[in-house]
């Protein structure tokens, strides 16, 4: 038999290397999977501690805030109107430069403590805040503010830290956490601490409600439907530390808004704007006026965004200014002069 048909012998596999080579990568697994998931519980715990520890700090300031806020906005929209309310203290005009806390709801909207926490959550600074308030320190706040951002990492963010096994998620949710520490709790904490005095103001509904609202478009509410009509409006003042009543009035304010530079036109959103900072100043106005100020203050804007428009209100000195943005908000509110 020749060399070359002679058959050649396949030699050996090494099992015993494949299996120790398979082994070591099998320990090198799982001991990354095992510090990986270490790392991953703990900054998952180091999240929930530190959300814990911030929700804690301003729950009991926020607590009492509600308890006080939420049962006066409920009492002065259901009870029926006792009259008119000045205090001594209302008189000097001091609490209009201290840290103030501002709600506004609807009258229907404000029929209970749990109405008043949801609704008011829809309400920020605007015109009437802005003619009112002139703070020389902290504030003032929307109670919008200050309840919103101390539930902002609610139960939806402590879920997702908890379920997740996705490190780029679990990064991503400390960064909400650290940006949250920074912008929003500072508020919620100040908010909740600081605030002096309540204005709260409820909107009782026209005896006819539009249908639409050209500012806030179609998915607006009542509440927004209303702001830009002539409809009666109850104020009341109350200061935080003793939950006494300072001043107290019920009144429609009366404001036009009047074209007189510009466009021959303004949009219909942008009037609506208008027509709601009008409505908020002269209802400032009336309550400064009340409280014994001899003049109202105006808002001011630079440059306005819109036409130019002059404001003539049955209070005094009661103009409005223009805003970039649809619906009033505390970034577009404007501020009072001084």
């Amino acid at each position: 038999m020749s060399e070359e048909a002679t058959p050649r012998k396949s030699k050996p596999i090494p099992w015993g290397v494949v299996f120790a080579i398979a082994s070591c990568i099998s320990l090198i697994a799982l001991a990354y999977y095992y510090v990986y998931n270490r790392e991953l519980g703990g900054e998952r715990m180091r999240l929930l501690k530190d959300r814990a520890s911030l929700a804690a700090a301003v729950a009991e300031d926020i607590g009492t805030l509600r308890g006080k806020v939420e049962p006066w906005t409920v009492a002065l929209a259901t009870q029926p109107w006792p009259g008119d309310l000045v205090d001594p203290d209302a008189r000097t005009l001091a609490w209009r430069e201290r840290p103030t806390l501002y709600i506004r709801v609807r009258a229907g909207d404000a029929t209970s403590n749990e109405a008043v926490h949801a609704n008011a959550k829809l309400a920020p600074l605007d015109g009437l805040s802005a003619c009112l308030l002139r703070s020389k320190g902290a504030g003032p706040w929307s109670y919008a503010d200050v309840i919103a951002r101390s539930e902002f990492l609610g139960a939806d963010f402590i879920r997702d830290v908890k379920e997740t096994r996705n490190d780029l998620r679990l990064r991503n949710l400390a960064y909400a956490l650290d940006q949250y520490k920074v912008n929003d709790f500072p508020v919620a904490r100040d908010g909740a601490k600081l605030t002096e005095y309540a204005v709260v103001v409820i909107d009782e509904d026209p005896k006819q409600i539009p249908s639409t609202s050209a500012a806030f478009g179609a998915t607006a509410t009542i509440h927004q439907k209303i702001l830009g009509t002539e409809h009666p409006m109850r104020f009341s003042l109350r200061r935080l530390a003793d939950g006494r009543e300072l001043l107290r009035l019920r009144r429609t304010p009366e404001a036009t808004v009047m074209q007189v530079a510009g466009d021959p036109t303004a949009v219909a959103a942008g009037l609506e704007v208008r027509r709601i900072q009008a409505n908020g100043c002269a209802m400032a106005n009336e309550a400064l006026e009340l409280a014994g100020a001899t003049a109202g203050p105006g808002i001011v804007s630079t440059p306005p965004p819109l036409p130019a428009l002059a404001v003539s209100a049955a209070a005094p000195s009661a103009s409005a200014a223009p805003s970039a943005s649809a619906a009033p908000s505390s970034s577009a509110a404007p501020s009072a002069s001084k």
